[in-house]
């Protein structure tokens, strides 16, 4: 429209104006990517701005289940891509205009829909029944995401963040490693969130996410980048040597 760009996931019943990250300026065409799923959006004004992957939202209008607590999307092929600098100009500041590139890693994509909570209720007890209540009957809390990570039946990372306050499609990244081990350090870390640890080879991989009391589950592809060539062989050996260095860092810390 002249005034934004607007979604609908229930075959135009409800429009609802997209606001994360786009201005309020007229949308003259669209044209998805074949291929990355990518939404590219011609504006006037702004030149082309670009949607990644779609995907989430065409399983949500397609699949209805915006009524549901937790949905966790089937992720795209995720990549272990190589960078390198580029020949070209140095240095250009403000000068020099460039796009930006994807992140790397692994964008987990997932809706949530946080059950309503009885606010005012629980304002009118007394802190006297309302531990009394919680002595008696386990609550379940809405206020974290935990996504899991199996290589087969081995747990091999584990991600944990705070809960979106919105309601609706959101996205964890996951840097296509396992968990690893804190180097020496002068001070006793306590930290709770584990340490990233190596890059993972090239598989399938389980995700499993929990939010509140539910739980959802998709596999995950990765694969090496395909402008490079490597051989299965010295991954292996790449990997095998990495382990035996990260087992040594244990046994200093002990």
């Amino acid at each position: 429209t002249d005034d934004g760009l607007y979604i609908s996931v229930n075959a135009g019943k409800k429009w609802t104006k997209w606001t994360n990250g786009f201005p309020t300026v007229p949308v003259k065409d669209l044209v998805i990517h074949p291929r990355e799923h990518d939404l590219v959006i011609g504006t006037f004004g702004r030149a082309a701005w670009v949607l990644d992957d779609i995907r989430p939202l065409r399983a949500l209008a397609k699949n209805n289940t915006a009524s549901q607590k937790l949905v966790l999307f089937e992720p795209p092929t995720a990549y272990h891509a190589m960078y390198i600098q580029p020949t070209g100009s140095r240095f250009g500041a403000d000068a020099l205009y460039q796009g930006e590139n994807r992140r790397r890693g692994a964008p987990i994509s997932y809706y949530i829909n946080k059950p309503k909570t009885k606010n005012d209720a629980a304002k009118k007890k007394s802190k006297k029944d309302i531990k009394k209540k919680a002595a008696n009957k386990k609550t379940v809390k809405w206020d974290s995401i935990k996504l899991e990570i199996f290589d087969g039946t081995r747990l091999i990372r584990t991600l944990k963040q705070k809960a979106p306050k919105e309601n609706g499609v959101h996205t964890m990244r996951w840097f296509l490693r396992e968990k690893g081990v804190f180097g020496p350090s002068r001070r006793i870390r306590n930290s709770k969130y584990e340490p990233s640890g190596l890059p993972v080879k090239p598989g399938t991989y389980k995700l499993k996410m929990s939010f509140g009391n539910q739980v959802a589950e998709q596999n995950i592809k990765v694969e090496f980048d395909p402008r490079m060539t490597f051989s299965i062989s010295d991954i292996n050996t790449r990997y095998a040597v990495q382990k035996e260095l990260e087992g040594y860092t244990k046994t200093w810390l002990k």
